[in-house]
Formats: C-alpha cells, structure tokens, sequence
C-alpha cells in the first residue's frame, strides 16, 4: 500500500497500491483483499453501488491506473503532442478499445 483515504460516502475508503510490475501488483491486491476479507468479512465489500443520497461506489478496484516507461520517462506522454499523448500512448488506446469485449469478458464476467 502506498496511501489510503476515505472517500465521499460513509463506509467508502480508497486503497492506493505502490508502482510495481503487473505479477507483483496482482499479488499485493490478492493478499490485500483476502486480509479484509477475512478481517470484515461481513462488511467489506467491493461491489458498485449508487445510493441514493449518496456518492455512489465505482469499483475503481477493478480499474487499475496504466502507465509504461522507456528509458525512466513517461512513455505515454509528449508535451508538444495534442492533448499531451505521445503515439504510444495513442495506439495503446486504441488496442484496448479495439479489445474492449474481451477484456470485459474477463474483468467483468457479472
């Protein structure tokens, strides 16, 4: 973990993992959830939910920040670029939106 806070609604708290490599960071949100699970094992949970009078939960869990460097810079940036997104990150994009469905397949089965 590298920070956690809480968020808008009561109950709701956000859990921010350290950058790491992808098999690590699988692992570390692994032991994470199987710890709160067992901890709050009736409370926790990290299913999405809009109560009404409320900021609703967005399961950003499942949502994880992307990010890829060459040579110990940002890849995905260049500042003279539209919108500050270098090609890589351009073309990065439009693979995941190309493969959208098959990714939900598997990250959202429900």
């Amino acid at each position: 973990m590298e920070a956690g806070h809480h968020e808008v609604a009561p109950g709701q708290h956000e859990i921010d993992f350290r950058y790491t490599e992808a098999l690590e960071t699988a692992d570390n949100l692994a032991t994470f959830r199987f710890i709160v699970r067992n901890v709050a094992y009736r409370t926790a949970s990290w299913r999405p939910s809009c109560p009404s009078r409320s900021s609703g939960s967005t399961a950003r869990a499942c949502t994880p920040t992307r990010s890829l460097f060459k040579g110990g810079k940002n890849a995905f940036h260049d500042r003279r670029a539209n919108g500050k997104l270098s090609d890589v990150a351009v073309r990065y994009i439009a693979g995941l939106l190309k493969h959208a469905r098959g990714f939900c397949a598997i990250t959202n089965p429900l």
